[in-house]
């Protein structure tokens, strides 16, 4: 039978121990030099130097002090394999190899966090032994594994583009630089959420996606407001982190919002008609055509006060009211002159002591409004009757005073010379409710003149010529006359859905229901 390796193990270690014993009893000896025999332990040596997390290696040697009575195993481990990982795991010493240097290698291991130097131990562990070695514990061994270059921080690209008041977006990314101990939250906000949003509120980095681009999404927002591009700064604010990131905050993101078009002014309506010294008002319409920042005050005034005054003073326009069309309302003034029909001016100027806005209105100046004032002294021009049928005095052929006089303009129009009035010499032929009629001369233009308005009772009884019949008007200035009813803009006094017109087929004067269509005849201040 062959023997066993642990029985010649056995035998060679009592020849050695024979052979020690024979060769330590030489004559010098006095037989107890008990401390020249070496005791049981293990040889560590100092490692070489860092690992670090490009890989690089360190080594250190492992031998016994003393001759084991058996086979000596080491268990050979790393407090830290994400720092470094050794090789081989067990150093196995015997009778033959005990005193022979075994080698250690640690190579190091990158973990793209951003923790500077770190250092770990190599620990040996005994695993077997005989009795002589079996109360024992190697010496572990410290390393660093050096960090190279992992910084915590962010990598923020650039903004794609503008967003704008129509709703266009923009974009841009956020990673980590290093993997993170914890997760990290960052927080979105918009400075003016009033011109840009963005989305999502919030970014978490984990340690498995912290390399990972995560896209925040800008969308522009409408203010109504004529102010230009507008710039505005995406906040990222660092919520909550461990150590690493702590303190560490990511950088702004500056964008812009391209306006989409609004211009700041005015728009003012045209005047419903004259104003007249009997008291006939007048009015129009004040808005602006974007939204204001603050409070836009218009001042409002008439350049003749003897010849129209005003409803109200100014007109306050905000962020609210701003494209609300507030009325003005022009009333004519009596004076006792017969100074015929008065043009006269509403003056439309920016209050610069109010609160004014910023984006443009403080530099405008609205439009001015021009009214005429229709006189009420001017002469009342014969009634065209010359026939006297009684010899009683008193009748209209007995008062010849203001004989009818016109003038033909030439361009469609005719004056009447006793009242300065300009008048439209063709009607169209057309019947007309009475607000048709009144819209119908508001947007007329004749002898390229606008301003052309409805007469009103007095006026248009002005021009009959109760003389004749069917019609009863002087046809060389006026041809063409319908034999019906013209539209006054006179409503009756006992019943406001009623209007008065005038008859020029036998010079009546009634009032009829406005619903009902008739002609018209328009009418302008003299000039």
């Amino acid at each position: 039978m062959k023997p066993s390796t642990l029985f010649i193990e056995k035998i060679l270690v009592i020849f050695f121990t024979t052979i020690f014993l024979i060769s330590g009893c030489d004559s010098g000896s006095d037989g107890n030099d008990s401390d020249d025999v070496p005791e049981a332990g293990f040889v560590v040596s100092t490692v070489s130097g860092n690992t670090n997390e490009e890989g690089a290696t360190a080594t250190f040697t492992v031998r016994l002090n003393k001759l084991p009575a058996e086979n000596v195993v080491i268990s050979v481990s790393s407090s830290d394999v994400s720092e470094g990982t050794v090789t081989p795991l067990t150093l196995t010493f015997t009778p033959t190899n005990w005193n022979a240097n075994q080698t250690v290698t640690i190579t190091g291991v990158d973990d793209n966090l951003a923790d500077g130097n770190q250092a770990y131990t190599i620990q040996l562990a005994l695993d077997s032994a005989g009795s002589d070695y079996s109360a024992l514990d190697p010496d572990d061994v410290s390393v660093i594994n050096t960090d190279m270059g992992e910084t915590a921080g962010y990598t923020i690209s650039s903004i794609s583009g503008n967003t704008n008041e129509e709703g266009g977006t923009a974009t841009f990314t956020v990673r980590l630089n290093s993997e993170p101990l914890e997760n990290v939250l960052i927080d979105v906000t918009s400075s003016d959420p009033g011109e840009g949003t963005a989305s999502p509120a919030v970014l978490t980095f984990t340690s498995t996606n912290w390399d990972a681009d995560q896209t925040i999404t800008l969308t522009g927002v409408d203010d109504d407001i004529a102010d230009g591009n507008q710039g505005y700064t995406i906040q990222l604010s660092l919520a909550s982190s461990g150590s690493d990131y702590s303190g560490i905050d990511p950088s702004d993101v500056s964008a812009v919002n391209t306006d989409m078009g609004e211009t700041a002014g005015f728009t003012v309506s045209i005047i419903s008609g004259s104003t007249g010294e009997d008291g006939t008002t007048a009015g129009f319409t004040v808005r602006l055509n974007s939204q204001p920042v603050g409070d836009v005050v218009i001042d409002i005034a008439s350049s003749d006060t003897g010849e129209g005054t005003l409803s109200l003073s100014s007109l306050t326009f905000d962020d609210s009211n701003w494209d609300v069309d507030q009325i003005v309302m022009v009333t004519g003034v009596d004076d006792v002159t017969q100074d015929g029909p008065q043009d006269y001016t509403i003056l439309l100027a920016i209050n610069s002591g109010s609160t004014m806005d910023t984006t443009g209105y403080a530099s405008l100046d609205p439009d001015d409004v021009n009214v005429t004032n229709i006189d009420d002294e001017w002469k009342l021009s014969d009634t065209g009757q010359t026939t006297s049928y009684t010899a009683t005095w008193g009748e209209d052929a007995d008062y010849l005073i203001n004989s009818p006089s016109f003038s033909d303009n030439s361009d469609g129009t005719v004056t009447d010379n006793n009242t300065g009035l300009i008048w439209q010499q063709e009607d169209d032929n057309n019947a007309y409710t009475w607000s048709e009629a009144g819209l119908y001369c508001e947007t007329l233009t004749l002898g390229s003149e606008t301003g052309w308005r409805l007469p009103n009772r007095r006026e248009l009884m002005s021009i009959a010529n109760f003389g004749v019949y069917s019609p009863s008007i002087n046809t060389t200035y006026f041809p063409n006359t319908n034999s019906s009813n013209y539209w006054s803009s006179t409503i009756r006094a006992t019943g406001d859905s009623y209007a008065w017109c005038m008859d020029f087929n036998n010079g009546v004067v009634s009032t009829y229901d406005k619903s009902n269509s008739y002609n018209v005849r328009c009418i302008r201040g003299g000039k």
